[in-house]
């Protein structure tokens, strides 16, 4: 959906995800993602935007893009440099972090969300 109105001449996009809570408190309760974005800026990769928006690390976003982009476990350890035991601790987190249980889910997470603008 755009936006349009007094925003200096331009166009705004706004995109609704649905999302699962993870806290205790919200358990079972419906919610969702409310993003508004200037589609003209650049945007941020999908690992970025769940950095933004789940409190990744710098390195959990990178291991989440290699993930993104195919490579299974062992391939994203050799190529950031890390065992595979530190890997699989990196996709530990990552998944509990974003409340997906397996990678499959972490995967349709990712490519629900749309790219925030970065700045």
């Amino acid at each position: 959906m755009l936006l349009e109105g007094r925003f200096d001449a331009q166009r705004l996009r706004l995109s609704v995800t649905p999302v699962r809570i993870s806290l205790p408190v919200y358990a079972g309760q419906l919610a969702a993602l409310v993003y508004v974005s200037d589609p003209a800026a650049a945007p941020l990769s999908k690992a970025e935007s769940l950095r933004t928006l789940y409190g990744l690390t710098a390195t959990e976003a990178r291991v989440a893009d290699l993930l993104g982009a195919g490579l299974e476990v062992k391939e994203v350890g050799g190529r950031v440099g890390m065992t595979f035991e530190t890997t699989r601790f990196h996709v530990k987190r990552i998944l509990a972090k974003t409340g997906t249980k397996r990678q499959a889910e972490l995967m349709r997470l990712m490519a629900s969300i749309p790219a925030l603008i970065g700045g």
